[in-house]
């Protein structure tokens, strides 16, 4: 499989200025502003975390992570929704802002993110990472983020549908 770049959604403490970006994110190609379908809560921890419908999880994070990255830039999504249409999704979910981040290094990037993460394929993680359309510039895109495992599977499958 050729090398290929990565898109990863951060919402937290990745985005630009925030605790971890520097460490995390120091060879990014670029960041752009994005948005995602979801609701952001704030652990008493301190952190965000970020519950999902399941309805727009479009892939799971595995171990394998060059296929990872590259069904992560090759994944089609499904039908054709306007922007208009994924910015005004119905409650409990809103439009979670954040950025999209391209590295050059795909699983170099997803092994450091995996870890700061606490995402462990198969077993017991803090987070679960996973491909969601999030919207850049009036595209969809899909990207690797990373989510709460478990609100995220407890939420209705079409709870941002209209």
């Amino acid at each position: 499989m050729p090398p290929t770049t990565l898109r990863v959604f951060v919402y937290g403490t990745l985005k630009r200025g925030a605790r971890h970006h520097a460490a995390h994110c120091a060879d990014a190609l670029r960041v752009r502003t994005g948005c995602t379908r979801g609701r952001l809560v704030d652990l008493p921890a301190g952190y965000p975390t970020l519950h999902v419908p399941g309805s727009s999880v479009l892939a799971i994070g595995t171990s394998d992570l060059a296929a990872d990255a590259w069904r992560g830039m090759h994944c089609t999504l499904p039908g054709t929704p306007t922007s208009e249409d994924f910015i005004a999704p119905a409650l409990p979910c809103a439009l979670v802002r954040g950025e999209v981040i391209d590295f050059a290094d795909a699983p170099a990037a997803l092994h450091r993110l995996d870890k700061l993460e606490e995402f462990a394929p198969g077993g017991i993680s803090l987070y679960l990472r996973v491909l969601l359309p999030v919207l850049v510039d009036d595209v969809l895109l899909p990207c690797w983020t990373y989510v709460s495992p478990i609100a995220s599977a407890m939420m209705p499958p079409d709870c941002c549908h209209h």
